[in-house]
């Protein structure tokens, strides 16, 4: 039996693999503390601080983060404590999620255009969907940021471990659809690996939802409050496929299916609008992410 085969048919061989990259950053285990942490209201500023200076490293690049133009703070936040009391709760979660999703992607290690492709996806879609949350008022921009940039890291998981499978699949795909072609080899659709990997990390609901349900928002049915923000990511990933295909505007607008932009109340003008600004939002979310 070949290494293709083995995995159509023992999916757990898949899911197996994927464990070993979960959590194994060295500063895993004090993010999540914290996370955690920042999700009790009973939680002082002062003991957010003492978990975050369990660290150093982290810690300075807590700071870091806090005085980027990212956060509009440039240079005047000089101590943890302000980085809690000035930048906030909030906005400090969203951080540590940001250096959760550095280290998390430093574990997946495939290069070449496979690769590279699909992290130009990430991040075009990312930026797509940062975009459209604030133009539909759903979901928090900055966290749909990130979400949308790991809605396709099951195929980034495929790149690193499985890229004989990824190569199958391409190839497959040039014949069929992309989620028939997935199921062909895979014997499921490459979101599913994603969802292993953002579980396995313990990221917030939403992230391992894109990556399963981005495709077909509505099928989501386990939370009903995240099936909106799912709608942007299938929203912005459509408009990213249509984009790196060459697409124009009217054809991306189509590409969305009808109930999700029902659900986001985004008609043709707002879609259009978005798309055609494209080019130069791409290029916010690279500085953004870079920060």
């Amino acid at each position: 039996m070949n290494k293709l085969q083995s995995a159509t048919l023992q999916p757990e061989m898949i899911q197996r693999k994927v464990a070993t990259l979960q959590g194994v950053s060295c500063v895993y285990s004090v993010v999540r503390r914290c996370i955690d942490a920042l999700e009790d209201s009973r939680i002082t500023g002062r003991q957010i601080e003492q978990i975050l200076a369990a660290d150093q490293g982290l810690a300075a690049r807590v700071l870091k983060l806090a005085n980027s133009a990212y956060f509009g703070t440039s240079g005047h936040v000089s101590t943890l404590a302000m980085a809690v009391g000035v930048v906030g709760h909030r906005r400090l979660r969203l951080m540590l999620e940001r250096i959760l999703i550095a280290e998390m992607l430093g574990i997946l290690k495939a290069e070449g255009e496979p690769a590279t492709s699909i992290r130009e996806f990430g991040v075009i879609a990312g930026a797509v969907s940062c975009d459209l949350s604030a133009a539909t008022w759903v979901g928090d921009p900055e966290e749909m940021l990130m979400v949308g940039l790991l809605h396709n890291v099951g195929d980034l998981v495929l790149a690193s471990l499985f890229p004989n499978q990824l190569r199958q699949i391409r190839e497959r795909a040039q014949r069929i659809s992309q989620a028939k072609a997935e199921k062909m080899v895979l014997g499921f659709e490459s979101g599913i690996v994603g969802g292993w990997l953002l579980d396995g990390w313990l990221f917030p609901p939403i992230y391992a939802a894109a990556c399963r349900h981005s495709r077909a928002p509505l099928e989501y049915s386990e939370a009903p409050d995240l099936v909106q923000r799912l709608c942007v990511i299938h929203a912005a990933a459509s408009m990213t496929r249509s984009f790196v295909d060459g697409r124009s505007s009217s054809a991306a607008f189509g590409a969305i299916q009808p109930s999700a932009l029902a659900i986001l109340e985004a008609d043709q003008e707002i879609i259009v609008s978005l798309y055609e600004e494209l080019p130069g939002r791409i290029e916010r979310a690279r500085g953004v992410l870079s920060a």
